[in-house]
Parts: structure tokens; C-alpha cells; sequence
């Protein structure tokens, strides 16, 4: 089955891209199309690096923390990643 996504995430939210064109992506096992997604243009990269400088810039946002806080983040994403493993490993 392949998946498609039409959608870019940036800045906290989907958002349609401003092209057409998307990247095919191919199973390294069995080298077949698993999937389609926007490739991003010019515009779409500048909104991205737009939403990342924001966030970035934010008071009290990743920047600003500690790294005591930095590295509990980092446990619970890797903790969430762990929770998903096997439905991670059987989507490719």
C-alpha cells in the first residue's frame, strides 16, 4: 500500500505546499514505491526556516531552557518512540 501525504508540516500546523511536485519514496528492502510526499519549492523552504527561527527566537521556548529540562524532553520523545516502535517498524 502506498501512503501519501499532501501536507508539510511547519510551524506547528499542516499546510498545503506551493508546488505540485512530490518525492517518491522507495522501500530499501523490497524497492518498491512505499509512499509520496510534497517536495518542498523555494517558498515552502523559506516558511519552514520562517516558523524555525520563530520558534527558535521564542521566550521561553527549546533555546532558553536548561539542559535538565532539554534532556526530560528528549526522555519522553524517545519514551513515545519506544510506545510506537512496532507499529513504526511495520509502516515501512
Amino acid at each position: 500500500m502506498v501512503q501519501v501525504r499532501e501536507h508539510l508540516y511547519v510551524g506547528g500546523e499542516w499546510r498545503r505546499p506551493q508546488g505540485l511536485n512530490t518525492i517518491e519514496i522507495v522501500s530499501p528492502v523490497t524497492e518498491e514505491t512505499i509512499g509520496r510526499v510534497p517536495d518542498g519549492n523555494r517558498a515552502d523552504i523559506d516558511s519552514a526556516v520562517s516558523a524555525a527561527r520563530t520558534a527558535f527566537d521564542e521566550p521561553g521556548g527549546w533555546a532558553q531552557w536548561e539542559p535538565g529540562q532539554r534532556a526530560e524532553a528528549l526522555n519522553r520523545f524517545a519514551d513515545a518512540l519506544d510506545a510506537r516502535s512496532q507499529a513504526l517498524a511495520e509502516s515501512v
